[in-house]
């Protein structure tokens, strides 16, 4: 199992939650940021030998290629802005508004 996890942070009760379940090996995942001046979408993953995890941007804004769950693949990274590179032991957090909330949260990436 893939050691990335993400986290929202909830406002009312004051502290995090997981979001989603963890990734499968090599796995990840993708979510939105709808924000006035348009939509992202970011992808999250796991090394192949998970000992790190990177967040990357959709420069085109388009979805992410899942299957079962699971990123098919990303074969090169011309199309995506490297957001963060997580080693074991570190976290990051961005403010983002997925398709599915009606109020931006903050949201933590953590590499375990």
């Amino acid at each position: 199992m893939c050691p990335l996890e993400l986290e929202a942070y909830h406002p009312t009760e004051r502290k995090w939650i997981k979001f989603g379940e963890p990734v499968g090996p090599g796995g990840g995942g993708s979510i939105s940021d709808n924000k006035s001046e348009g939509r992202n979408v970011y992808l999250f993953f796991c090394n192949d030998d998970d000992s790190g995890s990177t967040i990357v941007r959709s420069k085109g804004g388009a979805d992410s290629d899942l299957a079962g769950g699971r990123l098919r693949y990303l074969v090169n990274l011309s199309g995506y802005e490297v957001v963060k590179e997580l080693k074991k032991g570190e976290s990051f957090e961005m403010t983002l508004k997925p398709d599915t909330l009606r109020i931006p949260l903050k949201f933590r990436f953590s590499h375990k």
